[in-house]
């Protein structure tokens, strides 16, 4: 089960990836909330009269975590094709650096269930 949600979580970072790859617009967007002790922010976009929302370090705000508030405006990047996928570069720095410990976890765990194979033989 924690295999099946990592690789839910993994595969859903990889796809919003390559889809901001092929077809991101840069959009205005605003500060909603702060996620204290963590760094993160959340913001909220529109699109086509629709509203959506993400997260991301507060470092995309150009501003250290302390000094950010919620009405800051910043930058990002959005799918048009999916308009709720979206990030900055920050954003994908954050996800690059949490894919490798996502794979020794997913590893980890084959390894986990191949014990727990053998022992049952």
């Amino acid at each position: 089960m924690i295999v099946m949600l990592l690789g839910l979580i993994g595969g859903r970072q990889v796809r919003d990836e390559y889809l901001l790859s092929q077809h991101a617009q840069p959009t205005i967007a605003t500060v909603v909330s702060k996620s204290s002790g963590h760094g993160w922010i959340e913001y909220e976009y529109v699109v086509d009269g629709f509203t959506y929302s993400g997260n991301t370090p507060a470092d995309a705000t150009g501003k250290p975590f302390d000094k950010v508030v919620v009405g800051d405006t910043l930058v990002v990047n959005f799918d048009p094709t999916h308009p709720a996928v979206s990030g900055t570069t920050e954003t994908r720095g954050a996800v690059r650096s949490t894919v490798p410990f996502l794979a020794m976890v997913f590893v980890g765990a084959l390894v986990v269930v191949g014990i727990r194979q053998l022992k049952r033989k």
